[in-house]
């Protein structure tokens, strides 16, 4: 299967490149406001503004470039009109319409040749070329930006030709030219680390995974996706960057047929996607999405997920991407049994493909055709077609092509460290002849000084000194290297031991997670359900449980215990074992009284009898639902539960609120000399009542514009105003709603959070 992911381009701007921080926005705003003249320098800020907001707001884009270009006309400036229509055909590309944005590059050309000005045009050629190659014109595009690399390089512009080099390589490569399109991705690596521009070697690193991912050397495309979505949650941040980076870790990881890790990474870019409307990104995601769904033999949800990815493809005009769905829902059809449909969608991909001169699309899709021809007994089409894919296939991943790509990458990175090398002993020699001017300067001097023979004397045992002062610096510099020698031996048997213990905790998490019920049991108690569960450490101090019993009762309980991680998961473990104990083996079925025992079997095991300073326990919310008369038997031991239920008043308008059922407050451990029996509550249940089990992990955690506390009240109405969404979905929007709230504040607890519908 080819690899599927959108071929980002990086345009050139005509004008300075900034960082991409809320400060430098912040100084740019201020400067605007300040500058109240309307003349090229207020374009040159609006533009500058209107760039920053590209990918966080398209309002706010719109907003600046359009007064951009009102001060442009006014002052009738050839040079910033110019630098007005490119900045919009860049606006339009980003979001996907491709027309739009061709023609205002274009427009962008004689303002520029008027003003002679090279670095403009520069960039509108490198942005033709972003575009014609969107349209499969590749070898129009690989003209383009040849004609934009000659002006830069006559201008010195050392980011636009790093620019050029990038482009050409995506040319290359969706031609199946993987040799000069990774001669072309190295040399703009280069520069790019050079001039340290995050957001462009990012994009550098996503296009030199693909190539190794096209040649199936997947551990070397790993590598290069991790960098990538590295650069993307730090330097190189942005919501559209981090859904093209999720999209491609989600592909190699399905490659590797790690299925649930491809499905994580594919649900965070759609989520992603959805955040900035980004139709291309969305394409995508689905399209690898029903890859999944067809590898798990679930055809009809591949077919739609296809069918979605095309429409977006189409919409945005691109022609690479309209091929692959193409060839994906022709795949699913073939799986459904329905050849001649699968026969159009691989004619009609093929034709696209054969355009486009694509030979990576061109080899999948005449493998198609060959497949559904034999089907419908076109034996004669199916041997022309599968001809096709072979002699294909063997031009693009041949020995001598996969080596010849090695060895460039090779040198490559040979010459990097060449380059290196050659810059410390240029600095080596700068430190040696300023050495040697001083050295010839206290030469001079010392022949002046001789002149005086008192000084002479003086001079001479100056030296001496310094010579032998010379010497103990020596004897010291070398104990300083037998320490660190020692220190580095310290470290490395310091960073065995440690990985050993992390590999022991990790062991511990694979026989928690067995422990834990299985979503079989769950499904039995409601089909629509969630578990949120986040281990503050590797191990989880909080546990779920369930059982279903043969009398038609679901008992499922959520406890949060002392401690977190290992202390945490031991007494998780126990918990999970006396549970069984008591509900699975002893049938004992009433809520109060399976906390009363549980109480009893944690202070046994803990030894705590006489011990009330000995506070290790738990807290948790235990719920007995019998599904005969519909109601809830609740019982807790700290930790309250919640109930969201709807209601109709007498005008029959329905509404929506939260009842909270206190829980005891007390643990499940020793807590006092006398043991207070735990109480249980009657709850009348109705169809569609939500039922949520909550820890104090998600109410606890500081984060935020000020460092708070999230807190219950909040987290309830969160949950009031998703009530009517799936219940996945719901665990979506909480654990999005986790991560913006900590916002590089550290997690604090272990967060756990249960929702049943019923």
């Amino acid at each position: 299967m080819k690899f599927i992911l959108i071929i980002c381009l990086f345009f050139i701007s005509s004008y300075t490149s900034f960082s991409q921080s809320e400060r430098a926005l912040d100084s740019l705003l201020t400067l605007n406001k300040k500058h109240t003249q309307e003349d090229t320098t207020k374009i040159d800020l609006l533009l500058k503004i209107a760039m920053k907001y590209t990918t966080i707001d398209t309002l706010k884009t719109d907003e600046y470039s359009n007064e951009a270009y009102r001060v442009a006309k006014m002052v009738n400036d050839n040079k910033f009109l110019g630098n007005c229509m490119n900045n919009f055909g860049r606006n339009y590309y980003f979001r996907s319409q491709f027309k739009k944005a061709e023609t205002y590059f274009k427009k962008a050309i004689p303002y520029f040749e008027k003003a002679e000005y090279y670095k403009g045009l520069g960039s509108v050629y490198n942005n033709l070329g972003a575009i014609t190659n969107s349209f499969g014109e590749t070898h129009k595009a690989i003209e383009y930006q040849k004609k934009s690399l000659e002006i830069n390089q006559k201008i010195k512009n050392e980011e636009a030709i790093a620019n050029n080099l990038t482009n050409l390589g995506n040319c290359y490569n969706s031609i199946g030219e993987y040799k000069l399109a990774m001669e072309n991705f190295l040399k703009a690596e280069g520069i790019y680390e050079k001039l340290k521009i995050w957001e462009s070697l990012s994009i550098v690193y996503q296009n030199l995974c693909k190539v190794h991912f096209q040649l199936k050397q997947f551990p070397k495309a790993r590598q290069y996706a991790i960098k990538n979505l590295e650069l993307r949650n730090g330097k190189a941040n942005s919501v559209v960057g981090l859904a093209y980076a999720n999209i491609l870790m989600a592909t190699i990881s399905f490659e590797e047929k790690k299925n649930n890790e491809a499905k994580q990474y594919y649900n965070k870019a759609l989520m992603y996607g959805k955040d900035f409307g980004d139709p291309l990104s969305l394409a995508y995601a689905y399209l690898n999405y029903s890859k999944i769904y067809i590898a798990e033999n679930k055809y009809d949800s591949a077919l739609v997920m296809s069918e979605e990815a095309l429409a977006l493809s189409k919409a945005a005009n691109a022609n690479e991407l309209i091929a692959e769905c193409y060839l994906l829902r022709g795949e699913t059809k073939m799986k459904l049994l329905r050849y001649r449909d699968a026969l159009k969608d691989f004619e009609e991909g093929y034709l696209i493909s054969k355009d486009m001169q694509n030979k990576v699309s061109i080899a999948d899709l005449s493998y198609g055709l060959s497949t559904a021809q034999f089907e419908l007994g076109d034996y004669k089409h199916a041997y022309e077609n599968l001809f096709i894919y072979t002699k294909t296939k063997d031009t693009l991943l041949n020995n001598e092509n996969i080596k010849l790509i090695s060895d460039l990458e090779a040198k490559y990175q040979a010459e990097k460290k060449d380059l290196q090398i050659k810059n410390q002993s240029l600095e080596i020699s700068a430190k040696q002849k300023e050495n040697d001017a001083k050295n010839r300067l206290l030469f001079l001097g010392s022949v002046a000084i001789v002149a005086i023979a008192i000084f002479a004397f003086i001079a001479f045992r100056n030296f001496l000194k310094v010579k032998k002062s010379n010497v103990i610096i020596q004897e010291q510099k070398h104990q300083v290297e037998i320490q660190k020698e020692e220190i580095s031996i310290q470290k490395e048997l310091v960073e065995v031991k440690q990985k050993e213990i992390i590999d022991s905790i990790n062991y511990a998490k694979r026989i928690q997670t067995a422990v834990l019920t299985g979503p079989d049991v769950w499904n039995k108690i409601s089909k629509e359900h969630f578990i949120l569960f986040k281990p503050k450490d590797i191990v989880s101090g909080d546990f779920y449980w369930a059982y279903n019993t043969p009398n038609g009762r679901a008992i499922f309980a959520l406890a949060d215990c002392t401690g977190h991680g290992v202390p945490g998961g031991f007494m998780s473990m126990l918990g999970n074992s006396f549970l069984n104990e008591i509900v699975v083996d002893s049938k004992v079925f009433k809520a109060s009284e399976i906390l009363n025992k549980l109480r009893q079997k944690i202070i046994t095991a803990l030894d705590q009898e006489g011990h009330g300073e000995q506070k290790d326990g738990m807290d948790i919310t235990l719920c007995v639902w019998n599904k005969l008369d519909n109601t809830l038997e609740f019982a807790g031991a700290n930790n309250p539960l919640w109930v969201l239920k709807k209601t109709v008043n007498s005008s029959g308008v329905e509404s929506k609120e939260f009842i909270e059922y206190k829980a005891d407050k007390m643990p499940i451990g020793s807590y006092t000399e006398t043991l207070t029996p735990f109480n249980s509550h009657t709850i009348e249940l109705q169809k569609g009542d939500i039922i949520y089990l909550i820890t104090d992990g998600f109410a606890d955690q500081f984060g935020g514009p000020k460092g708070k506390k999230f807190k219950y009240r909040p987290l309830m109405e969160l949950l009031l105003q998703n009530s009517d969404e799936p219940m996945p979905q719901q665990q979506v929007v909480l654990e999005k709603a986790m991560e913006d709230w900590k916002h590089g504040f550290e997690q604090v607890d272990d967060v756990s959070l249960i929702g049943v519908r019923v």
